[in-house]
């Protein structure tokens, strides 16, 4: 009996505490930093095959552009309700649903603008009151790191 009781405690406590975590997600969320690991791969990437003569212009040129997409990308929000959200990424505003994991550390998030319902798949790495950090793959050798910051309306 008592392992029932035992058992039958723990699993509240699981769903609590997730549904805890849906409700920090709740309110609208102002990106702090963002940063995109190997970042110095992705740009020899992108300059693979520039004929020498070219290579030093088209290299200013490249990072020219992915310091303005960083600095863009810090401008993003995020607004999460019970179950939908509204953003502003990529400079447009989007709409759609989402949804935590079962262990609350994996937020889906399904654009209204999608014509295939796939999921944005983000990795909570932290979730608390005032703070969300998440990161997602761009590409197999980039991932994207969000740090949000919980906006305070009066």
């Amino acid at each position: 009996m008592r392992k029932l009781f035992l058992a039958s405690s723990i699993f509240c406590i699981f769903i609590l505490s997730c549904k805890n975590k849906a409700q920090k997600l709740e309110g609208k969320w102002i990106v702090k930093d963002y940063t995109i690991t190997n970042l110095e791969e992705a740009v020899k990437k992108q300059l693979m095959g520039t004929p020498d003569s070219l290579l030093t212009e088209r290299k200013k040129m490249v990072e020219k552009n992915i310091n303005m997409f960083l600095e863009e990308s810090k401008k993003e929000t995020f607004t999460f309700s019970r179950d939908s959200f509204d953003s502003f990424r990529g400079g447009r505003p989007d709409k759609g649903i989402w949804k935590l994991s079962s262990d609350g550390m994996v937020l889906f998030m399904i654009s209204n603008d999608n014509p295939k319902p796939e999921a944005d798949v983000y990795n909570i790495e932290t979730l608390g009151t005032k703070e969300l950090k998440f990161s997602f793959k761009l590409t197999p050798d980039n991932t994207a790191i969000y740090v949000l910051e919980k906006s305070v309306t009066k």
